[in-house]
């Protein structure tokens, strides 16, 4: 038997393994299901409110989980159940009504790795204005690197996918920050997607 051969064997037996049954059951009421292309996370929506999610919990959570870690401890050594209670409170008061007149002076801390053939920074940590573009990134890298003008920059979120130059870093960290900071690969051809 040759190649050709066993690939079409293979053709005509597919269509057996191939079937689910929610497929057949709504074949029987003239619905189709389309079924989204594998490891395209863009052409499905349900991935990028994922994203937020997973943004979400690691930002609120986390860090909830990390002061009530942190209350306890106190109780514990003070003896004070109430203490837990006020502190709480406390912080959630000072997070609502302290925090406006600091909102424009949000820094987000942004790691940023060489990939491929782009030479590596010396310092590869930033604290970046959290309003500010990723387009603005890309130039400052251009810039620190010395690069010409004309050469071509490539930014990656977490080595997936390219931002757009006007998403906002806020946006991005909110959705793909991990560990306190948003990891941005760069090189100067394209690497991913």
């Amino acid at each position: 038997m040759i190649k050709a051969q066993l690939i079409e064997i293979v053709k005509l037996q597919k269509t057996n393994y191939n079937r689910y049954a929610v497929e057949e059951l709504t074949a029987e009421y003239g619905v189709t299901i389309l079924r989204l292309p594998p490891y395209h996370y863009e052409l499905n929506p349900i991935e990028l409110v994922w994203a937020q999610a997973k943004g979400f919990c690691n930002n609120v959570v986390v860090s909830n989980f990390n002061m009530l870690f942190k209350i306890m401890a106190e109780e514990n050594q003070s003896g004070d159940s109430s203490l837990a209670h006020n502190s709480i409170k406390s912080e959630n008061e000072s997070k609502e009504n302290g925090d406006a007149g600091k909102a424009d002076k949000v820094k987000i801390d942004i790691l940023l790795k060489a990939t491929g053939n782009a030479p590596i920074m010396k310092k590869k940590k930033w604290a970046v204005d959290a309003e500010k573009q990723i387009g603005w990134i890309m130039e400052f890298v251009k810039k620190y690197l010395k690069l010409e003008p004309d050469e071509k920059l490539f930014l990656y979120v977490n080595q997936t996918f390219a931002p757009s130059p006007d998403q906002i870093v806020k946006n991005l960290y909110e959705c793909f920050g991990t560990d306190g900071k948003l990891v941005l690969h760069y090189c100067k051809s394209q690497a991913w997607g």
